[in-house]
């Protein structure tokens, strides 16, 4: 995960200020309107999507220094114990989410309808729309590193060192799609979530084995990342939700520990291991 050098653009006095100004409002007065959570994780369902892009980072930013303030990491062998490296990672994807969010819902808009088009076109931009997410994912673990009192060079080694295998890929792919800290705002029951998920997972694994996906990607976090891209713009076409919804509601139900669910889930993690070239 190497360290992108450029620093992100600078906000302008004036607009800091007034973000600012809305986010004390925002705490002193409550989330007017916003939707109840039904989660008692900590990390589920806490940010209004509504709300400014200062206050979704800020939100955010808190959620992960509180979530991490008496955590204590096995750091002394230079390398982490796999559960608590996914720990982090989860937070890494939680944070990055925040800061992309806005971003995301443009980048949505632009691939609308490409996908039945031309669909080497839409994966070279899905991959063009990645790498202008670094930023964010180094941000990301800048704050998760700082606020966990773990070194950088430990959780790179860790990741560089992490086994290829399905436990891995499950894990990458439930942080990938399901890990958000928005809140939903259409109210999917948890049996319509099911069924919105079991139909777009399938969709979606129609198209990995094609060969416009397997002659462009390079390692099996290539293909999580098509996975998903192809999952969340398959239900913004058939259910009209916007793929930050759709990762809020899954995250909501917890979908991935869903029952009725492990057959697909199991099925997706072997289709991404079998296609995979680094696998």
């Amino acid at each position: 995960m190497e360290k992108v050098k450029e620093s992100l653009p600078k906000l302008l006095v004036t607009g800091v200020a007034v973000s600012l100004s809305f986010y004390l409002l925002y705490k002193l007065f409550g989330r007017s309107g916003a939707p109840s959570r039904s989660s008692s994780d900590p990390l589920v369902e806490i940010i209004d999507p509504r709300v400014s892009i200062a206050v979704k980072h800020q939100e955010a930013h808190d959620a992960v220094v509180a979530y991490l303030r008496t955590k204590v990491y096995d750091q002394g062998s230079g390398r982490l114990p796999r559960d608590q490296f996914a720990e982090l990672q989860r937070l890494m994807n939680f944070f990055a989410r925040a800061l992309l969010h806005d971003k995301r819902i443009d980048a949505q808009a632009h691939r609308k309808g490409l996908l039945k088009r031309d669909l080497g076109l839409y994966l070279d931009t899905v991959m063009a729309q990645f790498k202008n997410e670094f930023e964010a994912y180094n941000e990301a673990l800048e704050l998760v590193c700082e606020s966990s009192r773990v070194s950088q060079k430990v959780f790179n080694d860790t990741y560089a060192n992490e086994p290829l295998d399905s436990r891995a890929i499950l894990g990458e792919l439930r942080n990938t799609i399901a890990v958000t800290p928005f809140m939903t705002l259409r109210g999917f029951s948890r049996e319509k979530a099911i069924e919105m998920f079991r139909n777009v997972a399938s969709l979606t694994l129609e198209y990995l084995p094609k060969p416009e996906v397997v002659e462009r990607v390079l390692t099996h976090d290539d293909l999580v990342v098509v996975f998903d891209t192809i999952a969340v713009d398959l239900a913004f076409e058939h259910y009209d939700v916007t793929g930050e919804e759709f990762k809020a509601t899954l995250a909501k139900y917890d979908l991935f520990s869903e029952p009725s669910l492990q057959g697909l889930i199991d099925k997706i993690v072997d289709t991404i291991a079998q296609l995979s070239p680094n696998f």
